[in-house]
């Protein structure tokens, strides 16, 4: 399931963000009906004998360069170019970057050429 974190340093809200919108801070802090305060990390782990073990994010985001990014508005500025029908991003957590595929329209010739962000 979903990582959240719980505890006595957790409150609801970013140090040194007063401007992070309402929405975002709701979105990834939940209250308990005991009072307590959950961040929602969106990393996905699985319990194992003697630890967890890290399955991937819950949405489309990476991190690139200490930015997040949202790999779904790649995906959907790179359909609309000239040429592609489809385009499709994926994380690569071992080499810690993103590549972007496309699927072009047939007998189009490439105008750009898109490895890794």
């Amino acid at each position: 399931g979903e990582m959240c974190i719980s505890g006595a340093m957790v409150t609801s809200g970013y140090h040194s963000h007063d401007g992070t919108a309402a929405s975002d801070v709701n979105s990834v802090f939940s209250k308990h009906a005991d009072g307590r305060i959950f961040f929602m990390t969106r990393d996905l782990v699985r319990r194992v004998p003697g630890g967890i073990v890290y399955k991937g994010r819950a949405d489309m985001m990476a991190k690139e360069k200490g930015k997040w990014i949202d790999m779904l508005a790649v995906e959907d500025q790179v359909a609309q170019l000239p040429g592609v029908l489809a385009a499709k991003v994926l994380p690569d957590p071992v080499l810690e970057h993103f590549h972007v595929f496309v699927k072009l329209e047939p007998d189009s010739l490439p105008s750009i050429v898109l490895d890794s962000v």
